[in-house]
This record gives C-alpha cells, sequence and structure tokens, in this order.
C-alpha cells in the first residue's frame, strides 16, 4: 500500500470519499474565541453567551466553537426584532427563528445543530436560574432525510490501499500515510480522533488504540494485522520525521509537524 496523502499522486477522488466516510473534517476554526469566555460576540451582554461558552466543558473545541457562533447569531437575528436578551424570547419567537433559518437555504443537519444548540443554551440558562422557564423545550428542528457517506466499491478500496507509489516520494510519507490509511479503514475511527493519537495510544501487542471521541469520551479500537504492521513500520522512523515540538502526537510531517484535519481535508481536496 502506498497511497499519498501528501502529493498529488494516486486516486485523491476515492481518498477524498474514505476521509469524509471516517469523520467530517472540520473548517479552519480558531479556538482561542470559543475558550474565551469574556470575548465580545457583538450581541448584549444579557444574553450570556461568554458564560454559557464557559460550561460547555465537555463538548469539543469544534462544537463550542458551533454551538458559540449559532447563538450569537440568534441573539443578532432576535435583537433586530424584539428581543433584547433571553427574557423576551418565547417559544413563538423560536419557531419563527427555525422557519428563518429554512428559508436561508441551509442543509438540514445545520439547521438541526443550530436548533441543537439553542435548546441547549436555554436549558443552560433555565438551570441555571436566569429564566423561569425554558422556551426551547418542545423545539424541534424540521424532519429530513440525512445524507449517508458514499461507500467505496472493493476495487476501490483495493486500488487506494495497494497503488503503487511515486518513485520520488520519500519513504517515511510513504510509511505515515500507509499507517493513517490502514487506520481510517480498518478501525472506522474519526479523522479527529486519528488525528488525536498520541505515541503511546497504541498498544500494538494487544491490536489496540486508545482514542477519545464526541464528548472526550475514551474508548479502545481493535486494530487489524495489517494496520499494527503500517504502525510498525511508521513508529521506526517517527522520530527522525516529526520535530520535538510536534510533543507526543503520533502522526506529524516535516513542514506541519502535527497532522490536523484540515491537513488532511487539504491534501485529498489537492489530488480531486
Amino acid at each position: 500500500m502506498a497511497m499519498t496523502l501528501g502529493t498529488d499522486s494516486g486516486d485523491g477522488s476515492a481518498r477524498s470519499v474514505l476521509l469524509s466516510a471516517r469523520g467530517s473534517v472540520a473548517p479552519d476554526v480558531d479556538p482561542s474565541p470559543a475558550d474565551d469566555a469574556t470575548a465580545s460576540d457583538g450581541v448584549g451582554a444579557a444574553w450570556l453567551i461568554g458564560p454559557f461558552v464557559a460550561s460547555l466543558t465537555a463538548a469539543s473545541v469544534h462544537t463550542v466553537a458551533a454551538y458559540r457562533g449559532d447563538v450569537r447569531d440568534f441573539a443578532a437575528w432576535a435583537e433586530r426584532g424584539v428581543a433584547a436578551g433571553p427574557a423576551s424570547v418565547d417559544r413563538t419567537l423560536l419557531r419563527r427563528y427555525v422557519a428563518f433559518l429554512t428559508t436561508r437555504r441551509y442543509a438540514k443537519r445545520t439547521v438541526a445543530r443550530k436548533v441543537a444548540a439553542l435548546r441547549r443554551y436555554f436549558r443552560w440558562l433555565h438551570r441555571a436560574g436566569h429564566l423561569p422557564v425554558d422556551p426551547s423545550a418542545s423545539l424541534h428542528a424540521p424532519s429530513g432525510e440525512g445524507r449517508l457517506p458514499r461507500v467505496l466499491d472493493a476495487h476501490e478500496i483495493d486500488h487506494l490501499l495497494d497503488a503503487p507509489a511515486d518513485e520520488d516520494e520519500p519513504i517515511w510519507r510513504r510509511l505515515r500515510d500507509d499507517a493513517v490509511l490502514e487506520l481510517l479503514y480498518g478501525s472506522g475511527i474519526r479523522v479527529s480522533e486519528l488525528c488525536a493519537i498520541d505515541v503511546d495510544h497504541p498498544d500494538l501487542a494487544r491490536g489496540v488504540v486508545t482514542v477519545w471521541g464526541k464528548g472526550s469520551k475514551q474508548r479502545q479500537v481493535p486494530l487489524s494485522a495489517t494496520a499494527v504492521e503500517a504502525l510498525r513500520g511508521w513508529s521506526g522512523v517517527r522520530g527522525d520525521v516529526v520535530p520535538v515540538s510536534a510533543g507526543s502526537a503520533l502522526f506529524g510531517n516535516v513542514v506541519c509537524t502535527i497532522l490536523t484535519q484540515n491537513a488532511l481535508l487539504r491534501w485529498s481536496m489537492a489530488s480531486t
């Protein structure tokens, strides 16, 4: 197996499908504002967006950033009408907002996430004593069919994993990309989980790897024999490739240091 994530060689289209099937790659997000509970959101202080964000201790940085943006967008929309803060929001206003979102041609999954963010926000306001009732208790997103990823057929999988590499491709990159693809294909972990793996998370003797998923939940995932061998190959050269600045991250790059979700997205799209 010798597909390359860092060059333009190979079947990039199949690789893109594999990456999307294993976990959605988030767009560039600056996590700093999501962590700063005092940062300005461009709306009135009465909305208490900073304290709400600070309460999302178990959510991923991308979920925190998305929820903050969703609540901020609602607050800005509401302020253009009659609501100066959450105390002025009722169920009718929330339903009007959901109807407004459907006219903006958002994907159904995006609307569902925005509704989930508002439900969590108003539930927090109620539990924290800022509101006497939760106006979002019966709020639901419009129903609709969800999108399923396209599944690769056997021929595409064989081509993806066993295609010959470019002659000028560095051996370390082949070893790293083999390990990345075997983990994604063989174990079914998400791209975000793969990028968060440290050097001590795989237990090659037992054939398992420890990953942290959504909500910071830890689980052990079994590894195929091929994935174990691929990880052994990459681990043997990692110390000569990945700078010390990358810390204990298992996957890295001489340029990017730590392998990130956005790097995987850029590499996959560059070959499509």
